[in-house]
């Protein structure tokens, strides 16, 4: 099929794959030629890809009440109890989380995936779901805080709650029942009636006493508020993730965690009602559309920070760049002696730095490997504990002084409370990116180095401030990403990626 699009012809390919419908996209651009003072087409591919899943599939979010209800226990519970099943389970979190989803890759044996309106917007989550839950048999979506918080006090407020409007699902909601009796059912009334839109569908209650106790409640839950009980987690003293600033302490440093989770399962698998919940969460994740450029990082070959220090990674920004042409390429600042050889750039992530900072600084070889490069020009881009990585070093909460790389002149210093907490809007050079701070460390510069990011906070605008710095071919800040939400910010630090990879190979050849 051939069209045009004013001066500019394309064609379209009708693709059709295993029940999947795409178009192929050929532009054909006139560029001059610099040689013979005559046009010539430049081939640009685009593929549209038109997702559409059939109805059948199961899926539901997990909201809680308030915060430390127990969502993240009950959710790792039920994605395992449907893995022993031998259901795919697609794992899901709502907002900006990254330690949550580690826990649920674990759980469910797959990737888990943040869902953010504020950060991807709409048709970024909508996408994201409808991709990733129809490789699942079950989409099970952990949501954030208590249901109906978020950015402010309106319903569109990138809560659980409006995730799950926008989406279509079941809500299933979390109650501490402990202490309560009669109250629990105003209790309840009040998040159900809050919105008639939502649909939850049903109550889990947590914390509860005995099986008598569960029965006594859910009696009049049912007959009240004509809501069902689909199941009760018990006290149970083996259930217990541990915390420290940041929220739950990485699965990869917890020991005999299978076990712990294999418990939650048990347990579920013991006092939920597994055919009601069955029939009640059937979904259909939609249609998803979206343009894709293929060839942004075709070619290039990324380090990527990944070990107990450095592990703070949306799954879906390591994929993009992979879509896009890209390769990833692992490396420890823990433990390898240099950086991996041949690669084009580093991405240095969040993470706990403060925790590792003995490892991290005795580990020379890695950091002089790393200033050679840098000062040969290797592109370097730092979110948070990366950007503290760079520092000259971190001043922990007793007071001692621990030496970072000492590549960025900026000091360190951990602190009691949150310094930031919340989304902001970034303005970098001519982009403005919405991205998600969340730290207790702070770095003071001399006023001499130019903070390049501008911030607003946009849950208060008046709040604003700067951050981050660029020095030589290292760009770094608190800032934190999300690519599909802020593709832009990737084409542009990609490209001068492919630019530096280009002078380099031109370098070559001449030589």
């Amino acid at each position: 099929m051939i069209c045009k699009s004013g001066d500019l012809p394309f064609v379209m390919y009708l693709l059709t794959s295993a029940g999947r419908v795409g178009l192929l996209v050929c532009v054909f651009t006139p560029i001059p030629n610099k040689e013979t003072c005559k046009p010539y087409r430049e081939i640009r591919l685009f593929y549209l890809k038109i997702r559409k899943t059939e109805g059948g599939m199961k899926g539901f979010v997990l909201a809680g009440t308030h915060s430390g209800v127990g969502k993240t226990t009950l959710s790792l519970g039920l994605m395992r109890a449907y893995r022993n099943r031998g259901m795919r389970v697609a794992p899901f979190k709502v907002g900006p989380d990254y330690i949550d989803p580690m826990f649920h890759g674990i759980a469910a044996g797959n990737f888990s995936y943040n869902l953010d309106l504020i950060m991807m917007g709409k048709d970024g989550v909508q996408d994201s779901f409808a991709d990733r839950a129809r490789k699942g048999d079950i989409a099970i979506v952990e949501g954030v805080m208590g249901l109906y918080d978020g950015l402010n006090f309106s319903k569109d407020n990138g809560s659980t709650a409006h995730l799950a409007r926008v989406l279509d699902l079941p809500v299933f909601l979390i109650v501490d029942a402990q202490g309560m009796a009669a109250s629990v059912l105003a209790h309840i009334q009040g998040y159900c009636s809050y919105d008639s839109e939502l649909r939850i569908a049903g109550i889990i209650l947590n914390r509860v006493g005995s099986e008598g106790l569960y029965n006594y409640l859910k009696k009049p839950i049912e007959e009240n508020l004509g809501i069902p009980c689909v199941g009760y987690l018990p006290k149970d003293q083996q259930v217990h993730l541990s915390s420290r600033h940041l929220g739950l302490i990485p699965v990869n440093e917890l020991e005999n965690f299978d076990n712990q989770l294999n418990r939650i399962a048990q347990l579920v698998e013991s006092h939920f009602d597994w055919e009601r919940i069955q029939e009640i969460i059937e979904i259909n994740p939609g249609e998803s559309i979206r343009l894709v450029q293929e060839s942004w990082a075709k070619g290039l070959r990324i380090g990527i920070a990944r070990d107990d220090a450095f592990n703070f990674y949306y799954q879906e920004n390591l994929e993009l760049v992979e879509q896009w042409g890209g390769e990833w390429i692992s490396c420890s600042p823990m433990t390898d002696s240099k950086l991996p050889e041949g690669i084009d750039a580093l991405y240095l992530g969040g993470g706990f730095p403060e925790v590792f900072a003995n490892e991290l600084y005795e580990n020379q070889g890695f950091i002089q490997d790393l200033k050679e490069k840098i000062a040969n020009g290797l592109p370097v881009y730092a979110e948070c504990g990366g950007y503290m990585y760079l520092s000259s070093s971190i001043q922990q909460l007793d007071g001692s002084n621990a030496p970072m790389t000492g590549i960025l002149s900026g000091e360190g210093e951990m602190t009691e409370r949150l310094q930031r907490f919340g989304y902001v809007n970034c303005q970098w050079e001519d982009l403005t990116i919405r991205t998600h701070e969340f730290h207790r460390s702070r770095i003071t510069h001399a006023e001499s180095v130019e903070q390049l990011f501008r911030l607003t906070q946009l849950r208060n605008r008046e709040k604003q401030w700067k951050c981050g710095e660029r020095v030589g071919s290292v760009l770094a800040g608190y800032p934190h990403l999300h690519f599909a939400g802020n593709p832009e910010f990737l084409k542009k630090m990609l490209a001068v990626v492919q630019r530096r990879k280009k002078e380099n190979s031109d370098v070559c050849k001449k030589s």
